[in-house]
């Protein structure tokens, strides 16, 4: 009965020789923190869609691997042009009717 009479540290190295090398050949990869890219959902306090749309755009958020963040509307935002409006990532800009497609999975936006 080969492996019995071996003790727990023989055992550890055998898996770590087994799976490093594994590891090696095949990395896992991972999104930090710092990495991930930001939705931003761009909501004015008496909005009744903001509200509505909010809870789904953070699930999918954090599904996808997204920084959820809100924002209160400004009128130094030249870029937005109705409330709700999400910013995803540099360069994606989506209104309302774009972010209730994302979130049934009906557009991608990559």
């Amino acid at each position: 009965m080969k492996g019995y009479s071996r003790s727990k540290s023989d055992f550890r190295e055998m898996l770590i020789r087994k799976y490093h090398q594994e590891w090696i050949e095949k990395p896992v990869y991972t999104v930090t923190k710092n990495n991930m890219k930001e939705c931003v959902l761009v909501t004015s306090a008496d909005c009744v869609k903001c509200k509505f749309v909010k809870p789904h755009l953070e699930k999918w958020c954090k599904e996808n691997w997204f920084k959820f963040k809100e924002m209160e509307y400004g009128p130094w935002m030249d870029e937005v042009t109705s409330v709700p409006c999400a910013m995803i990532g540099d360069d994606v800009i989506l209104d309302n009717d774009g972010i209730l497609e994302l979130i049934t999975n009906k557009k991608s936006f990559y």
